[in-house]
């Protein structure tokens, strides 16, 4: 892909040299910032990119990585979907976002091998998880298969210059997405 990079980040500035970076479910279990997120959303982003899915009112809705589920909290509240998931594999967010929204289902899962049938969605979300999948394609893949015919679904991804401290990311230019 022409100014793409996937890579899985190098032990470095945050991990001394002997100590190998942990691996992805480690990372998300123990070091990942979730509280922070849990306390500190950024709702007017999060709803932002859920404007580009309305109408969400009677909608089924899965947001794809969804961490502590704060945009699944704003399509079932503000949207008014009408069946709102919230699927991450981490099990800490998870537990985190159900105090949150407990109106909501929560589903420990894989994003490149989703554990729902296909065509089950009407609404899927994908804010700032979808770089971050082991098999980006393969998550495409599966995000196209449970969406509905006439579904929508917006995957919000940073540019080529974001870096974060994630053990995984998949940088591209607009182009390469």
């Amino acid at each position: 892909m022409d100014g793409a990079t996937c890579f899985a980040r190098p032990a470095g500035d945050r991990f001394p040299r002997h100590m190998p970076a942990p691996r992805p479910q480690e990372f998300y279990e123990a070091e990942y910032h979730f509280v922070e997120d849990a306390e500190s959303p950024n709702l007017p982003r999060l709803w932002r990119a859920l404007r580009h899915l309305e109408p969400l009112a009677g909608a089924t809705f899965l947001d794809l990585g969804a961490g502590v589920g704060w945009a699944t909290n704003l399509a079932l509240r503000r949207g008014k979907a009408r069946l709102g998931i919230a699927l991450d594999f981490a099990h800490r967010p998870l537990e985190l976002g159900k105090r949150l929204t407990p109106g909501a289902r929560w589903v420990r899962g894989d994003g490149t091998a989703l554990p729902f049938p296909d065509a089950a969605f009407d609404r899927v979300l994908s804010f700032g998880s979808m770089e971050h999948f082991p098999d980006v394609g393969r998550g495409f893949a599966e995000l196209y298969r449970i969406l509905r015919p006439g579904g929508r679904a917006v995957v919000v991804v940073p540019n080529f210059y974001v870096r974060t401290d994630q053990p995984l990311e998949f940088r591209a230019t607009r182009r390469a997405w």
